[in-house]
């Protein structure tokens, strides 16, 4: 059997924290991840009668895998007591 496997992940990251007193800290940020990954798997397997190996059809295989993650958040801190 041989395989070929090719990927690439690719991760972008943004915060900011912005401290509007000594009170209160406000928080945004936003992440983008994104995921290419292609598979292929070619199956030799044996000729009894020849003796000679032969492409298996039947278990060789690919993929194709695409993934795109978007995330956003917006937090705030809120200091009640001394």
């Amino acid at each position: 059997m041989s395989s070929n496997n090719i990927g690439k992940d690719n991760e972008f990251n943004i915060d900011y924290s912005l401290t509007v007193n000594d009170n209160f800290k406000l928080e945004i940020g936003a992440k983008a991840n994104f995921n290419y990954i292609t598979s292929i798997a070619l199956v030799n397997s044996l000729n009894i009668t020849s003796g000679q190996y032969v492409p298996n059809l039947s278990q060789s295989n690919s993929l194709d895998y695409k993934r795109s993650i978007y995330a956003y958040y917006l937090s705030g801190t809120y200091k009640l007591w001394n």
